[in-house]
């Protein structure tokens, strides 16, 4: 039996526990029609290589926002490993298993993962493959 000074170094822990996963979750994207969510680990550590991908991950970002924003199709980056998107009611925590990559989400229509860096040309494509819009490039 547990005395009380174990009960409440018990709970503590439990809540500390529950606070952490909590915390690792990351942000939370409402998904209220089509969206695409770029998403880059920062935690995955720094040198010449991952700068080298940011770089290309930031630059393509900023060119294929407009196009998307265009096309009615919201645009979110998250530099995190872990995020969680809530469509409706359901909410889904996403684990990356890559340092950078690409969420395709809408209500009613199952979620697109793709991983590396995309050129906004290459998520344009995406786009129209999976969600059936956009404009033509």
């Amino acid at each position: 039996m547990l005395n009380n000074l174990g009960r409440v170094l018990l709970v503590s822990c439990l809540v500390c526990l529950v606070a952490a996963s909590a915390a690792g979750e990351g942000p939370v994207i409402k998904v209220h029609g089509p969206v695409v969510i770029a998403f880059f680990d920062t935690q995955g550590g720094r040198g010449f290589d991952t700068e080298v991908v940011l770089d290309d991950f930031q630059f393509y970002a900023a060119q294929v926002r407009e196009k998307l924003k265009k096309a009615g199709v919201s645009f979110e980056q998250v530099y995190s490993r872990d995020f969680r998107v809530e469509v409706g009611k359901k909410r889904r925590t996403f684990r990356a298993v890559k340092m950078v990559g690409y969420f395709f989400a809408a209500p009613g229509k199952k979620p697109l993962i793709e991983y590396g860096v995309m050129t906004d040309a290459d998520l344009m494509q995406l786009v129209r493959d999976h969600f059936g819009i956009g404009p033509a490039e």
